[in-house]
């Protein structure tokens, strides 16, 4: 342990760190585009035909509702939006300065994913610098700094934004958070008047890359309790630029509309504060108890309600276990105090969405900073004041861990992540083989809507085949009954319900719930709601079709266990659909097979 110390305090340790770190995600750059990648490409070479989809001004961060809900009912209407999608749903966000980056991509190498992968890894290879600065920055000890470096450096949560393009705000948004809490210290510590104009002005592009860089103001106030020299006036003094622009911006997002609302997926804590103040802890314990232990937050979002709490309360034992392990520590150290208390506050932005990976970078650099100066402690000062034995099995637990099992699995992962994009990419190919699909109304009886609006974009880019209409009746996440109760009706059951799992309710309002007897008009069929059970969800539908079930206008779908749309007679009786292979990139163990290939 004092060896790696000493090597990790060496003068260039961060830059050559910061090269390790990004080479361990080079197998990512052959993965291609997937999923929101898609979107963005439609979005910013103007393609024609997804109208229904895309905003006209929004931009590429614009998803749903950015036009009014006239055009939101009209993406309803063709199926790129489910048939539940509350009307008042808002998914937009602001991010010009990261919309840039692509635009950059697609001006210069817009037939070049493995360009745009690169641009990615070059914005990652400057966090992975400007955090070994700042833990230098922070720590007296060289050696120490070096092991907060190599902890972050090697932690495997960053395979969202470092392997997938459209992901690339979140690690813009991070490198601004690094250099403004670098600045802010140096302005502080150092009574450099100039880095701390700099911190500020630093906040316009770090607010302009994503919201993501709101978190900056929780590592900002817990260095004002716990770090800042000066008088407590003058500490509060110094955080008000960064609250009046973080204000200002938030006036002019607000008035562009942008912002979220009908989601519960996306909270707005400004809108929704009850909301927002009952899923806090669950998902701050998933979020930061990764940090230490179980990993993959977003494994709660996939189970039902029942089991997402228990995974939560798993995450929470944990991490009041670390507390406890580190609380020694914590009260000696101002630097572990400051560590602890600005990745507690950092964290609590990233609660107003689902607990996933892709959050964990900013949020990181505090939970590798508090770890690596426990481990420091550990290494020169022993076990302290808690059971020898048991803190030696913990840092040999965090040693493995941290530095054997995740470098091993960070090049995993991003490949686990885009064979995860190619099974959803490819879910619609089955289609290409079906006759006469440009006259023809699909209907998935159990399909994601995430696969449906991937396959829509997939095919639009290669210029395939699509039907009239292509939409789902249930998200297929739990298995699914289908009925059929006459010629032109099937009632769907989804096992627990629609929406049993958190996933699935991106476009589902908490606060407007469907109710028995409502009625959802469609093109060429309705849905009437008649149970809801007693989430409030709805239970069991009827889709009245408006000619009969047999009729060849229609084709019928059914996702089959890897996720692919296969063609489906008519249900003519009961019948039941196990679920579709989960599609979340982290939860992906192999490679899709894509077996309806031979089909073709």
């Amino acid at each position: 342990m004092l060896a790696a110390l000493r090597t990790a305090g060496k003068p260039r340790a961060p830059l050559w760190l910061a090269a390790a770190g990004t080479i361990l995600f080079l197998p990512s750059v052959w993965g291609g585009l997937g999923m929101d990648d898609h979107l963005q490409r439609a979005a910013l070479t103007g393609s024609s035909g997804l109208q229904p989809l895309l905003s006209s001004e929004g931009g590429m961060f614009a998803f749903a509702g950015f036009d009014g809900e006239a055009h939101t009912l009209q993406s309803v209407m063709v199926g790129f939006l489910p048939w539940w999608t509350s009307p008042s749903v808002q998914l937009n966000f602001w991010r010009p300065l990261s919309e840039l980056t692509h635009k950059v991509d697609y001006r210069l190498f817009p037939e070049e994913p493995i360009l745009m992968h690169l641009h990615s890894l070059l914005w990652y290879f400057l966090l992975l610098c400007a955090a070994g600065l700042l833990y230098r920055r922070i720590h007296a000890s060289r050696a120490v700094a070096g092991l907060c470096a190599l902890l972050f450096v090697l932690d495997d949560s960053h395979t969202f934004g470092a392997s997938w393009i459209a992901n690339r705000n979140s690690v813009i948004s991070a490198v601004f958070v690094t250099l403004t809490i670098y600045f802010h210290d140096r302005s502080r510590r150092n009574e450099c008047q100039l880095s701390a104009v700099g911190a500020w002005l630093l906040a316009v592009p770090g607010l302009l890359s994503g919201e993501a860089y709101v978190a900056v103001l929780g590592y900002l106030f817990a260095h004002a309790v716990t770090l800042d020299p000066g008088p407590v006036l003058e500490r509060v003094r110094y955080l008000v630029p960064y609250l009046a622009v973080v204000l200002g911006w938030h006036a002019v997002y607000a008035s562009l509309g942008y912002g979220s609302r009908g989601s519960a997926f996306y909270l707005d804590p400004g809108r929704e504060p009850l909301l927002f103040a009952a899923r806090l802890l669950p998902r701050l314990s998933l979020l930061l108890g990764s940090h230490f232990g179980f990993g993959m937050p977003e494994a709660a979002a996939w189970l039902n309600d029942g089991a997402g709490k228990a995974i939560a309360i798993g995450h929470l034992l944990l991490l009041s276990f670390v507390i406890w392990l580190v609380w020694p520590v914590i009260q000696r150290s101002r630097t572990a105090q400051f560590w602890a208390l600005g990745a507690l506050l950092a964290t609590m932005p990233f609660c107003a969405t689902l607990p996933m990976e892709r959050n964990l970078l900013i949020p990181g650099l505090g939970g590798m900073g508090l770890l690596g100066r426990f481990l420091a402690d550990y290494a020169k000062l022993g076990v302290g004041q808690r059971p020898a034995r048991l803190v030696h099995v913990c840092v040999a637990v965090a040693l493995i861990q941290h530095l054997v099992l995740s470098p091993l699995s960070k090049p995993a992962k991003a490949v686990a992540l885009h064979w995860a994009f190619d099974r959803i990419d490819h879910c619609g190919e089955p289609l290409k083989t079906v006759p006469n699909l440009s006259r023809r109304f699909a209907v998935a009886l159990n399909a994601s809507d995430g696969c449906i609006a991937y396959t829509r974009l997939v095919a639009h880019q290669s210029g395939a085949e699509m039907p009239l209409t292509l939409r789902t009746l249930s998200n297929g996440y739990r298995s699914t009954v289908v009925e059929r109760i006459d010629d032109r009706t099937l009632r769907v059951k989804p096992e627990g319900g629609f929406f049993a799992v958190p996933l699935a309710r991106l476009f589902v309002d908490p606060l407007a719930p469907l109710q028995t007897g409502q009625r959802i008009q469609l093109p060429e069929l309705s849905i009437t709601i008649v149970d809801v059970n007693h989430h409030g969800r709805p239970a069991a539908i009827d889709v009245h079709f408006h000619h009969p079930l047999d009729d060849q206008h229609y084709l019928l779908l059914k996702s089959s266990p890897d996720g692919a749309l296969q063609p489906i007679d008519p249900p003519q009786g009961r019948l039941v659909l196990p679920p579709t292979v989960p599609l979340s990139p982290l939860l992906a163990s192999s490679p899709p097979q894509h077996s309806y290939r031979a089909q073709q």
